[in-house]
């Protein structure tokens, strides 16, 4: 599973991008962020693959351009 995505800021770039809520984001610049499905309730587990995403969009520059690969 991916990171779910529980809402999205109008106007932002992610709903520019298309990216709605309820959907989920499996990799972010090709680093998969996705929780296997016997992690799902650990919660460690899951704030490991949060933190993966953070990472990862924090390192492109304001303006710069992120891949997602999303699911719906």
């Amino acid at each position: 599973l991916g990171l779910f995505v529980s809402s999205v800021v109008g106007g932002g770039p992610v709903e520019k991008a298309g990216v709605i809520e309820g959907e989920r984001i499996a990799a972010v610049n090709g680093v998969d962020v996705r929780v296997p499905k016997e992690d799902v309730e650990d919660a460690q587990a899951t704030s490991a693959r949060v933190s993966r995403f953070v990472r990862e969009v924090r390192k492109v520059a304001p303006g710069g351009q992120v891949t997602l690969r999303v699911y719906g």
